[in-house]
């Protein structure tokens, strides 16, 4: 007499959905050799194959899926089971197209995503001037980062070139003339010294 493979944990997660999920291949061939359940259902009403597609785990779907095991929730709905439980983000589309096609896990590319972020970016950020030396103290004693404020965007005044005056259209020419006087001698001058 032995162990029931088929007994959940408190979590009503069984030894087949957690290494499902986790993506060990060897221990769901194990398990099932010994008499798992592929078809025990566990919470949200889920299968061992919808462990590993919730948790991104296409190693262990594939295996399930080849041996005759089908995902039994839609993208929706294990965007909705996501939402719940604590798993990666995963493009469940991807990854449900590619197991329909039967790609080998060799083959297929990473299904984790970055998650939506949903707060205001800050493009521009500083620190708050604002903050207090009270909070900046009790901030740095918890390792927390500063406060974040968005930057004023600042505009810089500059006169449109055609409206500048005559005078000074003249006055910046006469400079640059000067200037180019100036290069000219420097010019002569090392010419004079390498004749020499």
């Amino acid at each position: 007499m032995g162990a029931d493979l088929n007994k959940p944990a408190e979590s009503k997660i069984s030894a087949l959905m957690w290494a499902a999920a986790k993506g060990n291949i060897e221990s769901v061939k194990l398990l099932l050799n010994f008499g798992a359940n592929v078809m025990q259902k566990g919470p949200y009403d889920m299968i061992a194959i919808d462990f590993a597609v919730l948790f991104g785990s296409y190693n262990t779907a594939f295996y399930l899926y080849s041996i005759g095991s089908n995902p039994s929730k839609s993208i929706e709905q294990y965007l909705e089971i996501k939402s719940h439980m604590k798993s990666p983000w995963i493009d469940f589309g991807g990854f449900l197209m590619a197991l329909e096609k039967e790609i080998s896990p060799d083959k297929v590319p990473f299904f984790t995503v970055t998650p939506p972020f949903k707060g205001k970016i800050i493009e521009d950020n500083a620190r708050d001037p604002s903050e207090t030396w009270g909070s900046w103290v009790s901030r740095a004693l918890e390792l927390e980062n500063p406060p974040l404020i968005e930057r004023p965007l600042v505009q810089i005044n500059r006169p449109i070139r055609s409206a500048v005056n005559v005078e000074e259209r003249k006055a910046e020419e006469n400079l640059y003339q000067g200037v180019g006087n100036i290069e000219g001698r420097i010019e002569d001058d090392l010419e004079e010294i390498q004749l020499d």
